[in-house]
């Protein structure tokens, strides 16, 4: 009987402490695992518009028609992309800037008759959900037959 009473609760004060080391060790785990889990969907919907901005300017630049618009109206013309993604939208902006004389000396005789377009060609995607958005812009010339 003495053997008991000489016990004062050090075991379970020890064991109450271990417990509560082991909780915010638990705690602090979730937490970092969580901001893990929100930095990597970031990282990937940045990857997401970045792709959908660089393809919508691709597209755009791809089809004539729309470089002949932007020249001949002279105003920015907007190209949207079907991604065949509900949740991701993209479209290209292209806006002609000028036109000089085409540079080098690969048309002989014919140099001056050759004029280069520019243009700047702005790509923009975007997953709206998460409202991230990526714009890119591109300058883009083409030589075509000029002015004299």
């Amino acid at each position: 009987m003495k053997n008991i009473q000489r016990q004062n609760g050090t075991v379970l004060v020890i064991s109450m402490l271990m417990l509560l080391v082991m909780t915010m060790l638990g705690v602090t785990t979730m937490r970092t695992a969580n901001l893990e889990e929100k930095m990597s969907a970031n990282a990937m919907n940045s990857n997401i518009t970045l792709q959908a901005s660089e393809s919508a300017v691709d597209a755009a630049l791809m089809d004539d028609n729309n470089i002949v618009q932007a020249l001949n109206s002279g105003v920015l013309i907007s190209v949207p992309l079907d991604l065949g993604m509900s949740s991701v939208t993209a479209r290209a902006d292209i806006l002609f800037t000028g036109a000089t004389i085409a540079p080098g000396f690969s048309f002989g005789s014919n140099q001056g008759s050759f004029s280069t377009y520019q243009f700047d060609a702005t790509g923009v995607g975007q997953v709206p959900a998460y409202q991230a958005i990526t714009t890119t812009t591109q300058g883009v010339y083409r030589v075509g037959p000029g002015g004299g």
